[in-house]
């Protein structure tokens, strides 16, 4: 008998976190939250392709500097609802420590929440 082409087990979600059109500072930031967040791997993507590389990696957040997000505030919230991910912003001028101050909790809590969601449908 042929096997199925699609797997009936369930998915296995891998905690990834996309980061859209980063500076330098904010993406070194997110680098140093993975020694404190669960986080299998960062997506850098720039906001041209930020729908297509979401929808595939289905991160738990997704984060973006303030006015990268006030360019269209609706379409990446619903970015977010579509794939289950939330919405991270910081300030592009924030240095190291302050930015690493405002990630860090947000990026646990959201990553405790996208763990909590997946470990109840299992």
């Amino acid at each position: 008998m042929a096997r199925p082409p699609f797997s009936t087990l369930p998915e296995r979600r891998v905690p990834v976190l996309v980061v859209i059109a980063p500076s330098k500072a904010t993406l070194d930031a997110c680098y140093e939250t993975m020694r404190y967040v669960a986080v299998s791997r960062i997506e850098v993507t720039g906001v041209s392709q930020a729908t297509t590389l979401v929808a595939e990696h289905r991160p738990f957040a997704i984060v973006l500097e303030e006015d990268v997000f006030a360019f269209d505030p609706r379409e990446f919230q619903a970015l977010g609802r579509d794939v289950g991910a939330e919405i991270v912003t910081v300030s592009g001028q924030s240095q190291h420590d302050p930015l690493i101050s405002r990630l860090l909790p947000e990026l646990k809590a959201a990553y405790r929440r996208w763990e909590q969601r997946y470990d109840s449908l299992g």
